[in-house]
């Protein structure tokens, strides 16, 4: 929030406060909030038509792609988006959402097995028709009670995804990289210098970066020191 509210100091709102019809907030309440208490013209953008659910799931799938989100934060808007529509595929509200399908199918399990979402033998898919489950999957689903473990993993898996697709999108990050391996007396600097790079150029904040170094040292040993 101290971020945003600098940044809206600085330079205003530049994302309008998404509104329905009603004028009553789908995404932008803390924007909203700061513009009120600054003093400063809030722009707006109007979405007519939608339903509760659907202006539910606009606010999490726009939150998930403009946000870094924490570990916890995501696994809220999977659950949120899980107790709304249980009978989408887990590949469907992956795709909303922007998020690995195994991240929403592990917490599906969780749900499920605490009774807070419906044990379903279906779903739906993307083409709005319904399916039933395999047999098989459907019995794992039920039976397997080491959530913690299979989040993790698929954490393990979306971080090191994550941590390649920077390396190979970034082309100055990977320079910086290449320095701190080939020049061990250069390491602070190099650690130092990328760690500015991501925090203006790709809206990480300093938690985010100290992952993905130790993520990349430990994960990557084309680029560890």
């Amino acid at each position: 929030m101290a971020e945003l509210r600098a940044s809206i100091e600085l330079h205003g709102i530049q994302v309008p406060v998404l509104v329905d019809e009603n004028g009553a907030i789908i995404d932008g309440h803390h924007r909203r909030h700061i513009a009120d208490e600054l003093g400063i013209v809030c722009p707006t953008e109007t979405r007519e038509g939608l339903g509760d659910e659907e202006k539910r799931t606009l606010a999490r799938t726009l939150n998930t792609a403009r946000r870094h989100l924490t570990r916890e934060q995501r696994r809220e808007l999977i659950a949120g988006q899980l107790r709304d529509t249980p009978q989408q595929s887990d590949r469907q509200i992956a795709a909303a959402l922007g998020v690995d399908h195994k991240t929403v199918s592990t917490q599906r399990a969780g749900l499920a097995s605490t009774g807070e979402i419906p044990q379903l033998e279906t779903r739906e898919g993307a083409d709005g028709k319904t399916r039933k489950l395999p047999v098989e999957k459907s019995k794992r689903l039920r039976n397997d009670a080491d959530y913690e473990a299979l989040d993790a993993l698929t954490e393990f898996h979306e971080r090191e995804q994550h941590i390649k697709a920077v390396l190979r999108r970034q082309a100055e990050a990977g320079r910086i990289l290449r320095e701190i391996r080939d020049k061990r007396e250069y390491r602070i600097e190099g650690y130092r210098k990328f760690d500015v790079f991501c925090r203006e150029c790709l809206d990480m904040d300093a938690d985010e970066v100290s992952e993905l170094l130790a993520l990349a040292d430990r994960y990557s040993p084309e680029v560890a020191a």
